[in-house]
């Protein structure tokens, strides 16, 4: 099993964050639709894991939304990882091995507290009764994740920045806004 450890690469040239009604990076985000775009933690982590799952889902019955997953890791290695999984075909997939879509979308590296938090320890558990666990990993442990809902004027209409590595976004919670009633999850 491929170890990352908790050594730091070289940071990729960062862009200002993003915020509600900003406007989005082009190349991503769909401009005849709605996108959610999720940037995942590193190939093999356990959160990425809970968090494609769930966009393959929103993927599978919501074809009318533009599902993109971003990953970073060596390409063989993610996509070794992303094989595992029953993926919805709906689902569309980015390696950014070079991290450099996620600089332009605001994100940098996050801190020591961000990986040791307490919530990241309770998800992690809650996670692993599920069965979902740390597995093959590439990438680094120091780039967080984020979630986006862009619409096709290319703004951020929903953003969600975890305040742990365990603090994973509600996604069905983010498009339910879309059509302003509720969706089950």
């Amino acid at each position: 099993m491929p170890i990352i450890g908790l050594s730091k690469p070289a940071e990729q040239e960062v862009s200002e964050f993003l915020i509600l009604g900003s406007e989005v990076p082009s190349g991503l985000a769909s401009k005849t639709s709605f996108s959610i775009i999720v940037f995942l933690r590193h190939t093999g982590c356990p959160f990425a894991e809970a968090m494609i799952k769930d966009l393959s889902d929103i993927a599978e019955t919501h074809p009318e939304l533009a599902c993109i997953a971003v990953c970073h890791g060596e390409k063989c290695v993610t996509q070794a990882w992303l094989n595992e999984f029953e993926l919805s075909s709906e689902l569309q997939i980015e390696i950014d091995e070079s991290r450099e879509i996620y600089g332009k979308w605001g994100l940098g590296y996050a801190g020591i507290r961000h990986l040791l938090h307490l919530g990241t320890l309770v998800s992690l558990a809650k996670l692993f009764l599920e069965g979902i666990h740390n597995r093959d990993a590439s990438g680094t442990r120091w780039q967080p994740h984020a979630s986006f809902l862009v619409s096709p004027k290319q703004t951020v209409e929903w953003c969600h920045y975890p305040k742990h590595a365990g603090d994973m976004p509600k996604l069905y919670s983010a498009i339910k806004n879309i059509w302003n009633e509720p969706v089950s999850n």
